[in-house]
C-alpha cells in the first residue's frame, strides 16, 4: 500500500468508520420512534379494533336471532309439555329443574317440583326431556 497522508492506517480506518456512520445516520437508519410510529397503529388495528368489531358483529347476530325466535324456546313449543313431567335444563352452567309443567305464559314456565313451584325463564332453557305424563 502507499503512504497515508495525515496518519497511520488505524487512523485512516477510524476516520472511514466515522464517515460511514455519519452517512447512515441521516438516511438509512430507522430509530425506535420510527418503528413505533409505523407498527403501533398496525398493532392497534389488528389486535384491538378488528377483534372488537368481530365480537360486536357476533353479538348483533345473536341478538337478531333471538328477536326472530331462532335461539329461544317458543311458547308454542313449550305448551306441548303442559301437564307432563319433564327435566328442564338451562345450560351447562345453569341448573336443571325436574317437575311437572303447570303453565307457560310470555317467557316464563311454571314448574311444580318436590320443593314447591318454581318459575323458569324460557329464554335460558336449553333442553327439555320428557320423563312421563304426570306424577
Amino acid at each position: 500500500m502507499g503512504a497515508i497522508p495525515g496518519g497511520t492506517l488505524f487512523q485512516a480506518y477510524k476516520s472511514r468508520k466515522i464517515r460511514v456512520k455519519k452517512r447512515c445516520k441521516g438516511g438509512g437508519h430507522v430509530d425506535s420512534s420510527s418503528w413505533i410510529a409505523i407498527y403501533l397503529p398496525l398493532f392497534i388495528i389488528f389486535f384491538v379494533v378488528l377483534p372488537q368489531q368481530q365480537h360486536t358483529q357476533m353479538a348483533i347476530t345473536r341478538k337478531n336471532k333471538r328477536r326472530k325466535g331462532l335461539l329461544t324456546m317458543t311458547n308454542e313449543m313449550l305448551k306441548k309439555y303442559i301437564g307432563k313431567t319433564c327435566m328442564i335444563s338451562t345450560g351447562s352452567m345453569g341448573s336443571s329443574v325436574k317437575g311437572r309443567i303447570l303453565d307457560v305464559s310470555e317467557n316464563w314456565v311454571e314448574v311444580e317440583t318436590n320443593k314447591g313451584i318454581q318459575v323458569v325463564n324460557a329464554e335460558f332453557i336449553m333442553t327439555i326431556k320428557m320423563l312421563g305424563d304426570s306424577r
